[in-house]
């Protein structure tokens, strides 16, 4: 089979090494495969191969090595092919999931349950075909249509026949394809709903595109005739057969299979001397194909006709070679059947050795996640330190200087306060000297107001360090009782202060009574008509 002229001139405008050149392969191998002859495309896939080895393209390199994988399997060389789709797997599954991994992980999952459905494995195949649908999702209608099929032909071997015509009719929803109805009328078949099939045989013909399949469904429909009892139609079907067969050696195969269900036919009819001479030739191309099964089949075909025909010498030497034949058909299918086990038991070391390796893979990539999540976490923790160091050495710097600004300020203050009276009193005494007259008058108030200047500097100086101690005191106080005199806001300063009657009494220059009354009146203001509430309890809230 050659390609189509638009994929020779892609391939030819495409000759460099580049994606370009190899989606032009990919274009050129897809078309065998889709064609089921992906054999053919072996040329292009060694090519694609030289060339993913230069781009050095992880996507590509999957690509290239599934369609090797593919070809070993098409070659029955099973357990590389299987070696080689897990390994593919591996390679896919860790790269970034985009829409060409997806498809390129579902042809994996179809290529992984076909080789499963050729083992007879068919939990691992159904298991297989789920996690192709999955990935796929509702996308890539052509793969799940074929996945799909693999599903029905999977519960067609089981015998779960409505199942298996479930999963064929989905199947035909994602493309026309002549197989999938042919395995629908396969699954009638099962069934012995033979009209159905016939009507699905009919379907698969009209949609068929090649005359290798067209002679296949045309012998199905023969066979499914001859199962109705109508031996005229099925004769009709297997001579259009013959003649499709004529065309070239690659119809051997059927051609033999067609013989020998002729000979059935003529036999079911009473024409002995055709069904011998169809199980005749049969016979012939069998033998030169070794396939012994057939022989097998044809040689006692053979030798019933000549039991009809009274020949009974030769009937039973045909008997006898088909009892030899047979022995070793027999022998070979109870050979093939252990290598089956083996195989069988192969697969499951190497799938358990590689979701072993993948789950080392995975717990390798979860281990670098967390480290990278805790180095993440750890800087994180620093940086936000840090930021946390920076802001309180800020904040205490800021409260430093806003300490150093209100203390300047205040000595600045205190000290204007201090030279005015001192002027004053240098004024006073300038005056005295100069009138030493008027000393008995003015000499008593000078004293008074020095000591009004160290009483006034001790209430300024206990009320700066108390605002330092207590910034929101006056604040809060003030909110809950607006009406209180700015005596009775230092009363209450001097309480929480812990200071005492004494105490409150020497600073203010006032008698202990003096004090007493403030606080009686102070506790009025408060609302405090408890006596056994304590004023600087009450206070210490504040």
């Amino acid at each position: 089979m050659s390609l189509p002229d638009s994929l020779v001139g892609r391939l030819k405008e495409n000759r460099e090494t580049n994606v370009a050149r190899a989606e032009a392969l990919d274009a050129a191998i897809m078309f065998y495969y889709d064609k089921h002859r992906i054999l053919e495309a072996e040329f292009y896939i060694n090519d694609l191969s030289e060339l993913v080895n230069e781009l050095k393209d992880n996507y590509w390199k999957a690509i290239s090595d599934y369609y090797l994988a593919i070809c070993d399997l098409e070659r029955k060389d099973y357990t590389n092919a299987f070696v080689e789709l897990n390994n593919v797997l591996t390679q896919v599954e860790t790269q970034r999931l985009t829409d060409r991994t997806r498809l390129l992980l579902g042809r994996i999952y179809l290529a992984k349950s076909s080789y499963y459905r050729n083992m007879n494995m068919f939990p691992e195949g159904y298991e297989a075909i789920q996690k192709g649908l999955e990935v796929l999702g509702d996308s890539y209608a052509a793969v799940r249509s074929r996945l799909l099929n693999n599903l029905g032909v999977i519960q067609d071997e089981m015998k779960n026949y409505d199942d298996g015509i479930a999963a064929f009719k989905e199947a035909l929803r994602g493309e026309k394809v002549a197989m999938y109805y042919e395995n629908i009328a396969s699954a009638y078949d099962g069934k012995e709903c033979y009209d159905s099939a016939l009507i699905y045989i009919d379907s698969a013909l009209l949609v068929s595109n090649s005359l290798f399949d067209s002679l296949v469904i045309t012998h199905f429909k023969g066979v499914v005739y001859s199962r109705l009892g109508d031996f005229d139609k099925a004769e009709q079907m297997f001579e259009e057969c013959l003649d499709k067969t004529r065309f070239g050696p690659e119809f051997l195969y059927m051609n033999s299979l067609i013989h020998q269900n002729a000979s059935s036919i003529a036999a079911e009819k009473g024409n002995y001397p055709m069904a011998l001479l169809l199980a005749e030739k049969s016979i012939q191309i069998s033998d030169s194909l070794q396939d012994n099964n057939r022989l097998a089949i044809c040689i006692k075909q053979k030798a019933n006709a000549l039991y009809a025909m009274h020949d009974y010498q030769n009937a039973m030497k045909c008997m006898l070679e088909y009892d030899s034949i047979r022995n070793v058909v027999l022998m070979l299918q109870d050979k093939d059947r252990v290598n089956e086990i083996i195989r069988q038991k192969e697969t499951r070391m190497l799938e358990q050795q590689y979701e072993t390796e993948r789950k080392i893979i995975r717990q390798r990539q979860q281990f670098i996640v967390i480290i990278a999540i805790l180095v993440i976490v750890f800087v994180a923790v620093i940086v936000l330190f840090l930021i946390k160091d920076k802001r309180q050495k800020e904040a205490l710097l800021q409260q430093k200087l806003d300490l150093r600004n209100r203390e300047i300020t205040s000595k600045t203050m205190g000290q204007m306060q201090t030279n005015e009276v001192l002027t004053e009193v240098i004024e006073k005494l300038t005056h005295l000297e100069n009138n030493p007259k008027a000393n008995g008058n003015n000499l008593p108030m000078i004293i008074r107001d020095l000591k009004g200047m160290i009483d006034d500097g001790s209430k300024k100086d206990f009320d700066y360090y108390f605002v330092q101690v207590h910034p929101d005191f006056y604040t809060h106080l003030k909110q809950d009782f607006p009406d209180l005199t700015i005596n009775e806001l230092r009363l209450c300063a001097l309480v929480k202060a812990n200071l005492n009657i004494k105490e409150i009494a020497n600073l203010n220059n006032v008698s202990i009574d003096s004090v007493k009354s403030s606080r009686k009146r102070l506790r009025k203001s408060l609302g405090i008509s408890d006596p056994n509430v304590d004023l600087g309890e009450f206070l210490s809230k504040y």
